[in-house]
């Protein structure tokens, strides 16, 4: 339940920017590395398209069809297409790869998914809790409009079930968790040079570091959102002697040193 959870927060910011991926389906969802918790990455944005907010139709027929929704076939759409995508993956991630739409030719597969035609009878769904299946009933919903968008999708019950339970056995040190927000505002205060030097360093960091600061990271976004707002920034530093005002400050300069290191 956590994968179907971590591609919503990885689709999310997409979506509140107006892009569509359009190609998001089983084969562009990997690992980050051998860890057994590895963070997932979805790749491959070769057919993604960025739309004007006042023109958001999409037309292209593109994408893999056996994850493609209804309205993308018919070639009126929107990223609501990439959410019945989502219920497609979450369907073969729990169904241990088997799909939700089959067919013998690409046209009977194409009438099943016009249908929204799909069902939970094989052997594996006995041992798949009530909300797991209630949540790809929510995405696999043939009209856009009715179908949950990525924030309802993220608020569902299973899903913020089992982020509770992850925080509840959050395994981060609090000796690191500490050092990474005392980080943070020493960072604020370097000068440019040095910020682009640590972020040389820091995209060069092993797999498990990575890991363990995204655990941090996780900690700070209690939204769940992707990025980490002035509120939840305040929140996680508020046991530093630091007043509300030093607080904005330094997350000031932490966001003008990121936007200026990624235009570089």
């Amino acid at each position: 339940m956590s994968r179907a959870f971590e591609i919503l927060t990885l689709v999310s910011p997409l979506t509140a920017n107006n892009i569509a991926h359009r190609d998001l389906k089983f084969e562009n969802i990997m690992f980050e590395s051998k860890h057994p918790e590895a963070a997932i990455k979805v790749i491959d944005f070769g057919l993604s398209k960025e739309y004007s907010p006042n023109n958001h139709i999409l037309t292209e027929r593109v994408g893999t069809l056996y994850s493609m929704s209804p309205e993308t076939l018919q070639g009126i759409y929107t990223n609501q297409a990439d959410l019945w995508s989502i219920g497609v993956c979450t369907y073969m991630m729990l169904a241990a790869g088997d799909k939700p739409f089959e067919g013998k030719t690409p046209k009977q597969l194409v009438a099943k998914i016009l249908m929204g035609k799909y069902d939970f009878e094989a052997e594996v769904w006995k041992d798949i809790s009530p909300g797991a299946i209630s949540f790809i009933h929510s995405l696999l919903v043939v009209q856009p409009e009715n179908r949950s968008s990525a924030t309802d999708a993220m608020r569902h019950g299973w899903l913020t079930h089992a982020t509770r339970q992850n925080s509840d056995h959050s395994s981060v040190d609090d000796n690191f968790r500490q050092r990474v927000k005392q980080g943070i505002i020493r960072y604020s205060n370097l000068g440019d040079f040095r910020k682009l030097a640590l972020n040389v360093v820091a995209k060069k960091s092993t797999s498990a570091e990575i890991f363990e600061i995204r655990k941090v990271f996780e900690e700070f976004d209690t939204n769940n959102t992707g990025t980490i707002t002035l509120p939840e920034f305040k929140a996680a530093l508020e046991h530093f002697d630091y007043s509300e005002g030093d607080l904005m400050e330094i997350f000031r300069k932490v966001v003008r040193a990121t936007t200026t290191l990624e235009r570089r």
